[in-house]
Parts: C-alpha cells; sequence; structure tokens
C-alpha cells in the first residue's frame, strides 16, 4: 500500500510520520515549502494540555500526543503551566474539572479566581473559579511541523 498525504502542515505531517513509521509507504505532496506561513499550522506556539475541557474522551489522544512530542525531542513541547478561569460552571472550568478527575491529571483548582497565585494581577470577576494544569504548555509549530517531516523521511 502507498498514501498520499495531500498538505504536509501539522496534521499532513503527523500522518506522514505516523504512518511511515509502522512501515506504510508515504508520499508527503506540499505545495509551499515545509514550515511555510500560509497555512493553519503557522505562527510561534499552540497550547497543549490534557485537563481537555470539551470532552475527557479526548485525554488518551492527548497523552499520545505528549509521548509523541517526547519521542521528537525535549526541545518541542514546552511545560510552562496554563490556568484557566472562567465561571465555576461553565464549560471551560467544569470541562477541565471533568476531564482532570476522570484521568487523574494533576492540576490545582481554585474556587475564586482571585485565590489563584497565577492571577493575582488580574481583577477577575467574583462568580470566576480558576485551574492550573502544570503539566500543559506550549508547542512551537512550525519547529513541531519540520520535526515531524524529518521522523516521517527518517522513518522511510
Amino acid at each position: 500500500m502507498h498514501v498520499i498525504v495531500v498538505g504536509v502542515g501539522a496534521m499532513g505531517a503527523a500522518t506522514c510520520w505516523r504512518l511511515a513509521s509502522r512501515g506504510v509507504a508515504v508520499t508527503g505532496i506540499e505545495q509551499f515549502r515545509l514550515g511555510h506561513a500560509r497555512g493553519s499550522s503557522h505562527g510561534e506556539s499552540r497550547l497543549i494540555r490534557q485537563a481537555y475541557f470539551e470532552h475527557p474522551d479526548y485525554v488518551p489522544l492527548l497523552r499520545e500526543a505528549y509521548a509523541g512530542w517526547h519521542a521528537l525531542g525535549d526541545d518541542l513541547l514546552q511545560p510552562t503551566g496554563v490556568v484557566l478561569a472562567g465561571p465555576a460552571e461553565g464549560e471551560v472550568i467544569a470541562g477541565s474539572r471533568r476531564s482532570a478527575e476522570e484521568h487523574g491529571i494533576p492540576v490545582r483548582w481554585h474556587p475564586t479566581g482571585d485565590a489563584c497565585p497565577e492571577l493575582a494581577a488580574f481583577a477577575l470577576p467574583s462568580h470566576f473559579a480558576a485551574v492550573v494544569e502544570p503539566g500543559a504548555g506550549w508547542l512551537p509549530v512550525e519547529r513541531c511541523v519540520l520535526a515531524m517531516a524529518d521522523a516521517a523521511r527518517a522513518a522511510g
């Protein structure tokens, strides 16, 4: 089997890498140079976190993503921690809490945003809560695309 991937941004480069690492013959086609600024995978950074407020079902995928970033090199995932704030029962805080509790993700909860030391410089509404995920961080997205493309080439 031979797979052709059209577009080698973040998703295309990841697809090429993971397929090639499984022994699949892959050709990635990109109309611009790799790491270009004309698509959705350009810019300096993207946040990454595991206490995914959108739904706990994403957490196993995120754990695989973390493992993949570490496999590509220790200089890609920058674990700076991420602080989220919003209404305590709102989608962001309640969803993050649900994901963290269901999957044992280390986080610190602050029932009021003003109790969160990381937010001390901000005047938050009194009904805001905060969650700090120390293991979250950011990725240098253009370097990540290039690293995945290099790993795909190295895998054949």
